[in-house]
C-alpha cells in the first residue's frame, strides 16, 4: 500500500525512487499496535504488526547524496531571516538559520481497490523550499496504513514516536546511535551509526506540521477545541461564544486573544490531553506556531462554501436571474451557470464546474452553503464578485437588503486577497524577493478586482 500511495506522479519518477531503495536500507519496518476485528466473536481487538515505514533521515541521505538535492544556502538564509523578522517564535534562534527546513504532512484518503474502496492514512514529508515543476514530486511518502486499523491514537503515536526520532537525528546532521527507544540498532544500520547524514554535515529542522482540522484533532487531541466548539483555536483562547472580549470576530486590540498566542507551556496545559501527547511535542524546536492549518481547507473548502451560497441566494432574492416569485430556483441557476461561464470564457478561465444545482447550495436542514471543488471555488467567487458588483449599481436590486455595498466589498477583498496569493511566490510580502522559491503565479487568468471606497467599508 505505501507503493501504490508512493506512485502517483508521473514520468515513473516514483518507479525510479523505490528502485533505488529497493533492497537497501531504507526501507524499514515498524512494530505497531493495530486495530482489527476478530471474526469469531465480532469484536474489535487490536495487536501487534510490522508494518514498512521509511525514515526521514534515509530519504533526505537518499536526495541529497545520491539525487544531488540541492537548496542554495542564500534562499535557506532568507527563509528563517524573513519569519524572524515576521515574528515567528521558533525561528528567532540564530543557531538554526543555517538548517534546511523540513515539513510534516499527514491526512486521509478514499482508495478504491478490486474489493471496494477503503480510507487510507498517510504521513509525508516535504523539503519546504524544494520547488519542483510538480508539487508532488516534492512529497515523500514515509507511512500509510487503513484508517480502520488504527487503535484509537496508540498506533499513530507509535508512528510519530519513529518519525520524531529520525527527525531529530536530522537536526543533528547524523545519523543515529540507537534506535527510538535506546536499543541497539540492526547491523546494516549500525554501520553508519554517527556519521554525517549529508557529506557537507548539513543539518535541518521541521518548520512545519501540516494537516487539515480533522487530522490535527486525530493527531493532537485538542480538548474541547474545534472548529465548531466553543473554544476555536489551539493557540490562543478565542471563542465562538462568550463574552465580547473573547469572541473571535473582536478585532480589536481589546479583545483578549489579540496578541495572547499561547506560550509552549501553555499550549500543552490548556489544549493538549493529560496523557498520549503526540511525540510530534518532542521535535527539536517545536513551537505551537509550528502546526500550520489547509489554506485550501480553511479557505476555498470552507468559507467560499458560505461565501458563494450567500452571495448566489442574494443575487436571486435580488432578481438579477429573473423573477424569484414566478420562477423556479432551478432555472434561475441554469441562467446564473449559463453566466458563469461566459464569464469564464470571456476571462479565459479554464474551469471543470458543472451547471449549479439547486441541492448544492440549498441544503435539506435550510442551510446556505454552495459545495464545490476547492479551484471551482475559487473561480465561482471572481464571478460572483463581479456580478455582486454590478447588482450593486442597480438602485432596484441593491434595495433588496441594506447590507449590499458591505456585502460587494466583502466579496471583492476575499477575490483580491485570493488573486495576491497566486500572485507571489512563497513570501505574500510586497518587498520581498521570491527568486529561487517557485515562480509567482497565477492558478487562473483572474485580474485582481478594483474594491469600491466607501466610508461603510
Amino acid at each position: 500500500m505505501t507503493r501504490r500511495l508512493g506512485s502517483t506522479c508521473g514520468k515513473n519518477n516514483s518507479r525510479d525512487f523505490w528502485r533505488a531503495l529497493k533492497g537497501g536500507p531504507a526501507i524499514e519496518t515498524i512494530r505497531i499496535p493495530v486495530q482489527y476485528e476478530d471474526l469469531t466473536d465480532g469484536l474489535m481487538k487490536h495487536r501487534i504488526e510490522e508494518r514498512p515505514i521509511l525514515d526521514p533521515h534515509s530519504v533526505i541521505h537518499f536526495l541529497f547524496e545520491t539525487a544531488q538535492l540541492k537548496i542554495p544556502p542564500a534562499h535557506v538564509q532568507q527563509y528563517w531571516r524573513h519569519h524572524a523578522e515576521c515574528g515567528e517564535e521558533w525561528a528567532q534562534d540564530p543557531s538554526t538559520h543555517q538548517m534546511i527546513p523540513l515539513g510534516i504532512f499527514g491526512d486521509s484518503a478514499r482508495v478504491s481497490t478490486q474489493f471496494g474502496s477503503v480510507n487510507i492514512v498517510g504521513i509525508f514529508m516535504s523539503i519546504v523550499l524544494f520547488r519542483p515543476h510538480s508539487v508532488r514530486w516534492s512529497r515523500f511518502l514515509l507511512f500509510s496504513i487503513g484508517e480502520h486499523e488504527l487503535w484509537k491514537h496508540h498506533t499513530l503515536n507509535t508512528v510519530y514516536r519513529r518519525l520524531t526520532f529520525s527527525f531529530n537525528c536530522l537536526f543533528e546532521g547524523v545519523h543515529p546511535r540507537f534506535d527510538q527507544y535506546g536499543h541497539q540498532l540492526p547491523p546494516h544500520l549500525e554501520k553508519n551509526a554517527g556519521k554525517p547524514i549529508t557529506s557537507d554535515r548539513q543539518c535541518f529542522c521541521v518548520t512545519e506540521v501540516r494537516g487539515d482540522w480533522s487530522w490535527h484533532k486525530k493527531v493532537w487531541r485538542f480538548e474541547k477545541t474545534s472548529w465548531t466548539g466553543v473554544r476555536v483555536c489551539h493557540w490562543c483562547p478565542a471563542k465562538s461564544k462568550g463574552a465580547w472580549p473573547e469572541l473571535y470576530w473582536n478585532l480589536t486590540e481589546q479583545s483578549c486573544w489579540h496578541n495572547g498566542n499561547f506560550t509552549l507551556g501553555e499550549f500543552i496545559e490548556q489544549r493538549l490531553p493529560s496523557m498520549g501527547i503526540c511525540p510530534l511535542l518532542e521535535l527539536k524546536n517545536f513551537k505551537p506556531s509550528c502546526i500550520r492549518w489547509c489554506l485550501m481547507h480553511v479557505v476555498h473548502l470552507g468559507l467560499l462554501f458560505r461565501v458563494n451560497g450567500s452571495a448566489v441566494n442574494l443575487l436571486l432574492r435580488a432578481g438579477v436571474f429573473g423573477d424569484p416569485e414566478s420562477e423556479s430556483r432551478s432555472l434561475l441557476l441554469a441562467r446564473a451557470y449559463q453566466q458563469f461561464k461566459r464569464f469564464c470564457r470571456d476571462k479565459r478561465i479554464p474551469c471543470s464546474q458543472s451547471p449549479f444545482k439547486e441541492n448544492t447550495v440549498y441544503k435539506k436542514d435550510g442551510d446556505i452553503s454552495f459545495t464545490l471543488k476547492a479551484y471551482n471555488g475559487r473561480c465561482v467567487l471572481a464571478w460572483l464578485s463581479d456580478a455582486v458588483y454590478e447588482a450593486s449599481l442597480n438602485p432596484m436590486q441593491a434595495a433588496i437588503d441594506e447590507r449590499f455595498h458591505l456585502i460587494t466589498c466583502a466579496l471583492r477583498h476575499l477575490a483580491r486577497f485570493l488573486g495576491l496569493v497566486e500572485a507571489h511566490g512563497r513570501y505574500l510580502n510586497l518587498g520581498c524577493n521570491n527568486a529561487g522559491h517557485g515562480k509567482p503565479k497565477r492558478a487562473t487568468n483572474i485580474q485582481n478586482p478594483k474594491v469600491p471606497q466607501s466610508n461603510s467599508q
